[in-house]
């Protein structure tokens, strides 16, 4: 048997299929605090294809007792709305791996289609890999180079200049409703966002929020700016820094950075900083988004 995290470039993961249909959707708002927002009436939230395009929903994923595997980079380009009672077809292709201050990095170019066979999102999202023996190389890592973790981007905008989205405030119930998987009789899926037990044994300590959801958090507050443009023509690229789970407060926020002409289409975009920050002011999550389309992925 090969584990997902010995795959290398130009490996896949087995497709998945799965129909979003109107209770799923629902459970992913509850999940999000966001099930009286009507725009979602009419759409899929992003956040439910952004939990499926994680590598561990492919029917091939499998690691050993022990390991998990954890998002750390997120980018996205959307193509088309996302439509209720639609089945979406998702696969994965390893484009690069490689190792960074200890952890193996596995990166996946992912599509998403619907039943016709066109293309509504494209994601590149980038895996590392925790507990068991990583976390036991991390460790003697950390120990090696005296290494402390610190938040990078220093230049950040500063309070006042950003634009401030809802609080969520992070449950078991509602990590569970995202990271449980689908409805029925081995729901919810124990992993390291679902399951204390499972979270402590990896080395998290408690049960952490998937970093989609977080994205999924930038992605409300985009839309509630932007309004449709975003479904259509919008772009994000993330990168989560820091955990946040069961207990926590996340606020996103976000900056316009520039505005401007492309001079090979004279269309008008605007760009943004993106980021989460937790009840302490600490960022879990970093990134920019634009719109209507610059290429963030290769």
């Amino acid at each position: 048997m090969i584990y997902s995290d010995e795959l290398n470039i130009g490996d896949k993961y087995e497709t998945l299929k799965v129909k979003i249909s109107r209770p799923l959707n629902l459970q992913f708002l509850n999940s999000l605090g966001s099930s009286n927002d009507e725009r979602f009436d009419a759409h899929v939230h992003p956040g439910v294809l952004f939990n499926f395009c994680s590598i561990t929903q492919s029917p091939s994923f499998k690691l050993e007792d022990g390991l998990a595997a954890v998002g750390a980079k997120f980018e996205t380009v959307f193509y088309n709305p996302l439509r209720i009672e639609e089945t979406y077809i998702i696969d994965w292709e390893v484009i690069d791996v490689y190792e960074k201050r200890s952890r193996t990095f596995q990166v996946c170019k992912v599509i998403v289609r619907d039943a016709s066979d066109a293309v509504v999102m494209k994601r590149k999202i980038t895996n590392t890999f925790i507990g068991g023996k990583y976390l036991e190389k991390r460790v003697k890592w950390e120990k090696k180079e005296g290494y402390r973790s610190a938040v990078p981007i220093s230049d950040f905008p500063k309070e006042g200049y950003s634009i401030v989205g809802e609080e969520k405030r992070l449950t078991i119930g509602k990590l569970r409703n995202y990271s449980g998987g689908l409805p029925g009789p081995t729901w919810p899926i124990r992993n390291i966002h679902t399951d204390r037990e499972i979270s402590i044994r990896s080395g998290v300590g408690k049960p952490i929020a998937s970093g989609m959801m977080f994205e999924s958090y930038l992605f409300e507050l985009l839309y509630r700016f932007c309004g449709d443009v975003i479904y259509d023509n919008g772009e994000m690229a993330t990168i989560a820094i820091h955990m946040a789970g069961d207990g926590d407060v996340v606020t996103p926020k976000m900056v316009i950075i520039d505005r401007y002409q492309d001079d090979s289409d004279s269309k008008y975009y605007t760009k943004y900083k993106i980021w989460c920050e937790n009840q302490y002011s600490n960022k879990v999550m970093i990134g920019e988004a634009i719109h209507l389309n610059a290429i963030f992925m290769s």
